[in-house]
């Protein structure tokens, strides 16, 4: 504490609480959907640059490249791994009400 009176600060003695549950839950839900439109708009943008490879535009589809979609697999990945993370950390009681994640993975019913 001298150290820090010494730099200027003031100690405060108020402890800090963490988030309540709803509160992580809301924003990995809210991530999750960045993360879907994000997917979407790079989809978008693949497509973009498809076309302009078959249509011999090669300055479009640099720029395409190096503007749009390299930045924004960058932005995904960094996405990913915070939800990654979010959902290793988050308490058992949080990620009953989470969104599940999805399988690729198809179920079937033996009563049908």
């Amino acid at each position: 504490m001298k150290y820090q009176q010494e730099r200027g600060g003031h100690y405060c003695s108020k402890t800090i609480q963490k988030p309540n549950c709803d509160y992580a839950v809301g924003l990995m839900k809210a991530l999750e959907l960045a993360m879907v439109q994000w997917k979407t708009m790079l989809r978008y943008f693949e497509e973009l640059y498809a076309l302009s490879v078959e249509n011999a535009d090669p300055h479009s589809a640099s720029t395409i490249k190096k503007q749009f979609i390299g930045p924004k697999i960058q932005k995904i990945k960094l996405m990913g791994d915070l939800l990654t993370n979010a959902r290793s950390h988050t308490p058992c009681i949080c990620t009953s009400k989470a969104v599940p994640k999805q399988s690729n993975h198809t179920t079937w019913d033996s009563s049908e």
